[in-house]
């Protein structure tokens, strides 16, 4: 369920890089909300796909001994779109030292979260979680520093 969202997670990030260098007044806000609404779309689509699979015999997933999981894939999955937005958005505008603050705090909610899965009883569904709270972490510390990274270029601007 991760890796169609991977592939167009870079997608994303390449397309929206281009568009960012090329408007002056890029709108983050409408496209994170833009990536949103695909991303639920998409997820739900994949779903419907998967579900479609195993109806037909094609593909063996046991849907409903696995929901806990597949949700927490899909939310992962949507999480990480939404990422690339502000991802590309740190490559054209982000300076060094934003950029390192960032990484900072980024690997200091890691530190906490790793320390807590290991206090867990490590099953799949808890590495999952874990993963989907580390892009929950980067997704929300990327979105504060952009915010501020677009604060000094309307400050800058005038």
């Amino acid at each position: 369920f991760l890796f169609p969202f991977s592939f167009i997670q870079s997608y994303i990030g390449f397309k929206e890089i281009v568009v960012m260098k090329k408007e002056y007044h890029y709108n983050l806000w409408k496209a994170s909300r833009n990536v949103l609404i695909f991303a639920l779309a998409f997820a739900l689509c994949l779903f419907g796909a998967v579900t479609f699979l195993v109806d037909m015999g094609l593909i063996k997933i046991n849907l409903v001994a696995n929901k806990s999981i597949i949700l927490l894939f899909l939310i992962t999955g949507v999480l990480r779109l939404i990422y690339a937005i502000y991802s590309a958005y740190f490559s054209c505008f982000a300076s060094v030292k934003i950029l390192k603050k960032a990484n900072l705090v980024s690997i200091s909610l890691l530190t906490v979260l790793a320390t807590l899965v290991f206090k867990l009883n490590d099953s799949v569904n808890d590495l999952a979680f874990f993963l989907c709270a580390i892009w929950t972490a980067r997704l929300f510390t990327w979105a504060y520093f952009a915010q501020l990274i677009q604060r000094s270029l309307e400050i800058n601007k005038h």
